[in-house]
C-alpha cells in the first residue's frame, strides 16, 4: 500500500483499515491475540421499572433492534437496555447483563494501525501503542531498522475490582464491578537476555 505519507507491506484483513500485520520501510511488527476475557455477565436486582446497579436504582431503556439476516426478512426486536449493557435474560432471581468494554468505550483501533503504518522508530510505536484505546488486545511484536525492538499488550482490558471474571458477578454490591482499565500491561523492550519471545 502506497500512498501519500505511507508506504506498506503486509497482511490484511478485507475491510480493514490498513495493514495490522506488515512493516513500512523503518518498522515491522506482528500481531497475534491475547485471549483477554473481554465480556462479564453481571445479575442484577429487579427494582420496578429499574434495576440496582452499584447499591442504587437505575432505569431500564428500551431500545429498538433491527437485524437483517442474508437472504430473510428483517427482524425487529425490542432490546432492554442498563448503563452496564443489553439485558440478556431475566428471571426470578433478577436481571442478567452482559457487559462488553467494547460497548463502554471509543475504540482507537483504526488510530493504532495508522501509528503503525507512519512510526519510524519501535519507540515511536511503542508510545502510541501504550496510548492508544482498542477494542481487541493483541501482543505486538516490533522491530526496526537500528535494531531497536520489544514486544508489549496493545489494547484494553478490563479492571475488575472484587471478582476475577470467571463467573457472574453481583451488579448490586459496590464491592464488584470494573475500574477502567488495566494501565500496566506486560511489555519488554531490548531486554538483557537479548530477545523477545
Amino acid at each position: 500500500v502506497q500512498g501519500g505519507a505511507v508506504h506498506v507491506a503486509g497482511a490484511t484483513l478485507a475491510g480493514t483499515p490498513g495493514v495490522p500485520v506488515g512493516h513500512n520501510d523503518r518498522v515491522a511488527w506482528g500481531v497475534t491475540n491475547v485471549m483477554a476475557d473481554m465480556i462479564d455477565l453481571v445479575m442484577l436486582e429487579r427494582d420496578g421499572d429499574g434495576v440496582v446497579i452499584g447499591g442504587q436504582t437505575r432505569p431500564l431503556t428500551a431500545r429498538t433492534v433491527t437485524v437483517k439476516p442474508r437472504k430473510a426478512d428483517a427482524v425487529t426486536a425490542t432490546v432492554m437496555w442498563t448503563e452496564l449493557g443489553p439485558v440478556v435474560s431475566e428471571g426470578p432471581d433478577g436481571v442478567m447483563v452482559m457487559r462488553w468494554l467494547a460497548l463502554e468505550m471509543q475504540d482507537q483501533t483504526p488510530d493504532l494501525i495508522r501509528a503503525m503504518a507512519t512510526s519510524q522508530s519501535t519507540a515511536m510505536l511503542k508510545d502510541a501503542a501504550s496510548s492508544l484505546a482498542s477494542m481487541v488486545p493483541q501482543n505486538l511484536a516490533i522491530a526496526d531498522v537500528d535494531g531497536g525492538y520489544g514486544w508489549l499488550v496493545a489494547g484494553s482490558i478490563p479492571a475488575r475490582r472484587g471478582f476475577t471474571g470467571r463467573v457472574i458477578y453481583p451488579g448490586g454490591d459496590p464491592a464488584f464491578g470494573w475500574e477502567g482499565v488495566i494501565e500496566d500491561r506486560p511489555q519488554a523492550f531490548q531486554p538483557d537476555q537479548g530477545f523477545v519471545v
